[in-house]
């Protein structure tokens, strides 16, 4: 075992940071001869697996966590655990989180019932109040700012600002809530120009969803809010790893979906996209392993990718430091193999 150290302080400055976030743009759009012009990040990297005779095993480097034991990923809100990094849990009462509730009125909204049921009614409404769309900028996990610009047409977003704007309205209403990044594939050692990633295969594009845990099923349960969905097996609700199992085991016939009225915004995409298609995504299922992204906007998320017999390790290879990134749609884009 090799434990990498944490890149320096002055890592963290906002010099480096957009050096870094700059050359890694440029990288991706293969407009290598810019790269030169972009000033070098202010601190040292040191590759130890590139040095020759070295034989590296790495279980977690920075924000990546690969795990078998879904018990421990899927325990109730509180216990969720992985690699000896636990599960950061929003502080509450949260002042944005009050706000948020009382200035959409989502007491109102959510209405009565279980914790699920509520959830639910909440996914629609966020789903109704824009299309799925990609913003001038990419905000902050922040769902009160996400909610403002989007229900005030100033701007739409995609399936992450659909998933944090969930979290963060399931938060206000004491339901807990995390995001969870879906992929369908994994990257091989080539490099994959942007726009070009789900064109190979299987595709490596992603997708972005929320879990709630409903305290009556005593369970994670998917409510994806971008597709106005969730989904039942038998009559069961299905958290985003029972949906992976269903994969892996060619048993996608048992899962049922039951949409919301925001679904009919993919009637294009034909009837058995739900569950031919869409189920797909969840081959990589990785848990973003905190929701308090107001108290503690800038620090890294890890990812805990689960692993089972049909599923390898993976590493992220971008996003290295699990950091919010403007030039990427989150803090993890493609991943590339534990074995590379």
């Amino acid at each position: 075992m090799v434990t990498i150290a944490s890149p320096s302080a002055e890592y963290r400055s906002e010099d480096d940071r957009l050096a870094v976030w700059r050359r890694a743009a440029l990288e991706r759009q293969r407009r290598f001869a810019e790269i030169a012009s972009v000033p070098a990040p202010g601190y040292h990297e040191r590759n130890l697996a590139a040095e020759r005779g070295a034989l590296v095993t790495v279980d977690s480097f920075l924000g990546s966590l690969n795990t078998d034991r879904d018990d421990d990923a899927y325990a109730p809100p509180g216990q969720v655990s992985a690699g000896g990094f636990a599960f950061r849990l929003e502080r509450s009462p949260h002042p944005v989180l009050e706000e948020l509730r009382e200035r959409f009125g989502l007491e109102e909204i959510s209405g009565h019932g279980s914790d699920l049921e509520r959830a639910i009614r909440v996914r629609s409404w966020i789903k109704s109040l824009w299309a799925h769309g990609q913003p001038w900028r990419f905000p902050p996990y922040d769902g009160l700012l996400i909610l403002d610009r989007a229900s005030r047409g100033v701007e739409s977003f995609i399936c992450m600002h659909y998933s944090v704007a969930l979290v963060h309205a399931c938060l206000s209403l004491g339901i807990q809530a995390r995001l969870i990044n879906l992929h369908r594939g994994i990257a091989d050692e080539s490099a994959h120009a942007i726009g070009l990633e789900a064109s190979v295969e299987p595709p490596i594009d992603e997708h972005v969803t929320a879990e709630i845990w409903s305290r009556e099923l005593e369970k994670w349960v998917m409510v994806d809010p971008d597709f106005d969905c969730s989904y039942e097996r038998n009559g069961a609700p299905q958290s985003a790893w029972d949906l992976h199992d269903a994969l892996v085991t060619r048993s996608k016939s048992e899962i049922s979906v039951l949409k919301g009225p925001g679904a009919a915004a993919y009637d294009v995409l034909g009837p058995d996209f739900y569950v031919d298609t869409m189920l797909d995504y969840y081959a990589h299922v990785s848990i973003l392993m905190r929701n308090n992204f107001l108290s503690d906007p800038d620090g890294p998320i890890p990812a805990l990718h689960l692993t089972d017999t049909a599923t390898p390790r993976i590493l992220w290879h971008r996003g290295e430091d699990m950091r919010l990134r403007p030039d990427l749609l989150g803090p993890m884009v493609v991943a590339t193999p534990f074995s590379q």
